[in-house]
């Protein structure tokens, strides 16, 4: 490893206890982003987590910082050029809900063993904090860049990124966006994303509830209540409750996984709709309801909607249920899908609503996109590789994120491209999205010394060398 990168990681090794300090301090805002809550865009949490971000900006020696509408907040290193480009790294400040079953509070950061444990920790939290130690770095190291260098903290990117809408012109493109929201070593696209919802009609007899959501994982819990003379039996994974003679409580257990990425999860909608049918706990018209939701998800890769495609160069389609839930007199479900950049997003429509004649397609579906690999982009690559000591291709992932709407950009870390180091929690927690979500502090500390060499990069290349 070059004398640089062990320069930086000393840095942070002297700072590390500050480091937990203010990522604790920004986990402890609450900042599930819902729309015009408390007269604010997204509410009360997200706005005063931005303006937390702003101030903590400005004390960490950036030229300058703003909020802008009320969405983004954004900080700045002055470039010196005559001629300077505009660099940028996108981060989100925004989180998912909590849901149940944690340890303890969530908006509490604690550590671990080598974990600081909070909902954002992960997802993007602990990346977006690395990322402004990186240029409090350069600041305190003398470094004086020849372009602006910009860190944007958004508001609403796990709902949807309408902040970036509300921004406008306000928010100045840049010349290139880093976003540090997901692996190590470099990601050059992304898979169309969209949703859908649909109805299956029933006349609900022994099925009194049924209640499955998770808009932000693989479903890891469904409920449902039915009538039965035939007393369920307990099962791996199934929880039987007796309420009163003749009716029982039934709880499925499965195991979340982000929706990108959601092999070895296992959806307890499905777990549970698969007990009901094969303990033949339903008169036979509910049966023939879930037996259709069965085949019309066998597996998370749009096999029973006929969407299915794996394409060599960005993967496999996926299609994940996000709610599953009984509702006048039908089941009303909804899923989150993904389609390789091969795929021909009218034709696959059609698809679904030949698969399922009700489908409601939402209006929110974005296309993929993919940048160009250059040389930039492979010399940023090279450095995410040479701190971890890897040799990972860059690639195109499931995932969403502001890269989509803040062209040219790439996104870039900060996950191990080894993997992420199991969570000491048991399978089903500790990560993205999950139920005490979980960072693991190496990736934190040697992202952050990716980020402030891959800056400097960046700077010499848009800066043709300096002046």
């Amino acid at each position: 490893m070059r004398d640089a990168f062990k320069e930086y990681l000393s840095w942070f090794d002297g700072h590390e206890e500050e480091y937990i300090r203010d990522l604790g301090d920004y986990v402890s805002f609450p900042s599930v982003a819902r729309k015009d809550e408390d007269g604010y865009p997204f509410g009360k949490g997200c706005h005063d987590m931005l303006f937390f971000m702003r101030d903590i900006m400005l004390r960490y020696g950036l030229d300058e910082a703003r909020i802008i509408r009320d969405v983004f907040a954004e900080g700045t290193i002055r470039g010196r050029g005559k001629n300077k480009r505009r660099i940028a790294v996108a981060c989100h400040g925004d989180v998912v809900p909590v849901g149940e079953g944690w340890d303890s509070d969530p908006f509490t950061m604690y550590r671990k063993a080598d974990h600081l444990v909070g909902r954002g920790t992960t997802d993007n939290k602990g990346a977006g904090m690395a990322v402004l130690y990186a240029l409090r770095y350069l600041v305190e190291s003398g470094y004086r860049p020849y372009n602006d260098i910009v860190l944007l903290v958004g508001s609403s990117e796990e709902t949807g990124m309408e902040d970036v809408r509300i921004a406008g012109d306000s928010l100045a493109r840049a010349d290139i966006t880093l976003v540090p929201d997901s692996g190590f070593p470099l990601v050059y696209g992304e898979k169309a994303s969209g949703k859908a919802s649909f109805r299956l009609g029933l006349e609900p007899v022994g099925l009194k509830a049924f209640d499955a959501f998770n808009g932000v994982s693989v479903i890891d819990r469904a409920e449902a209540v039915i009538a039965s003379d035939k007393e369920p039996p307990r099962r791996d994974r199934i929880d039987v409750v007796p309420l009163v003679p003749g009716e029982y409580r039934i709880t499925a257990s499965g195991l979340g996984r982000h929706p990108a990425t959601p092999e070895d999860g296992i959806d307890a909608s499905l777990l549970l709709a698969g007990y009901l049918v094969s303990e033949d706990l339903l008169p036979a018209s509910e049966k023939a309801v879930f037996q259709k939701l069965l085949g019309l998800f066998p597996d998370f890769w749009g096999t029973g909607l006929g969407i299915r495609l794996d394409d060599p160069e960005s993967g496999k389609s996926t299609a994940v249920l996000r709610k599953v839930r009984l509702e006048d007199g039908a089941l009303d479900a909804e899923f989150g899908f993904k389609l390789p950049l091969s795929a021909n997003p009218d034709k696959m429509f059609e698809v679904l609503r030949a698969a399922v004649p009700d489908i409601v397609i939402d209006d929110g579906f974005t296309r993929g996109w993919k940048y160009e690999l250059d040389d930039t982009c492979m010399r940023l690559n090279d450095i995410a590789n040479e701190v971890w000591e890897a040799d990972r291709k860059p690639q195109i992932m499931a995932g969403g994120t502001y890269a989509r709407y803040l062209q040219p950009a790439i996104v870039y870390g900060m996950g191990s491209p080894h993997g992420n180091v199991q969570p000491p929690f048991p399978p089903g927690q500790g990560r993205a999205h999950q139920r005490n979500e979980s960072v693991h502090l190496l990736r934190m500390e040697k992202g952050f010394a990716i980020y402030v060499e891959a800056l400097k990069l960046l700077d010499e290349i848009f800066g043709e060398g300096g002046e």
